[in-house]
């Protein structure tokens, strides 16, 4: 729903489906996903994943088949807010006591974010596309997410990360199978 008037249409249509219905806010920003792991009770979250898609709604195919969404290890934002954004996928561990690793996605919101005046001139003077401003500097990191664990497709957000931490897949299979309880 794009228009608040669109709201109780869009409602109704939804509830001939089902008898409940849920209503989210749109979220405008930059998309995470970071994968924390636990081993021998120290949480640590690997560094978060920024995810790119095409369509303005993330569309199921290009969450999960090869290719068809952009994924960028490191996410680009601000130093401090790469370690915000790890500090509350580790705390949300904590907190919904998830055990071993999981996969914890969340926004960095686009209507806090800083730029520097450079990053929004154009050659032309027209309006610059916001969407594709690099990097991002800093917002309110949002948790949206919590899984209990993360898929191991070669495309999957795990294995981004692993290699930013320099594992191979076989290496960071390794230690999931070494730190499980």
């Amino acid at each position: 729903v794009k228009k608040p008037e669109d709201l109780h249409k869009a409602l109704e249509k939804a509830l001939e489906n089902d008898s409940h219905a849920i209503i989210e806010p749109w979220l405008n920003g930059l998309e995470f996903s970071c994968v924390v792991m636990e081993d021998k009770s120290i949480i640590r979250a690997l560094t978060p994943t920024e995810t790119v898609h095409a369509q303005e709604i993330f569309t199921y195919n290009e969450k999960y088949m090869p290719g068809a969404s952009n994924k960028i290890t490191p996410a680009r934002v601000e130093a401090e807010t790469l370690t915000a954004i790890q500090r509350m996928c580790e705390e949300t561990f904590r907190t919904l006591g998830f055990i071993g690793w999981s996969r914890i996605d969340g926004f960095v919101l686009r209507d806090e974010l800083r730029v520097t005046s450079d990053e929004l001139r154009t050659d032309d003077n027209s309006t610059p596309d916001t969407h594709h401003l690099t990097p991002f500097l800093s917002g309110t990191v949002l948790i949206t997410d919590p899984n209990v664990y993360s898929g191991l497709s070669p495309s999957s957000w795990t294995f981004h990360q692993a290699a930013h931490e320099n594992w191979s897949p076989a290496e960071f299979i390794t230690t999931l199978i070494e730190t499980a309880k």
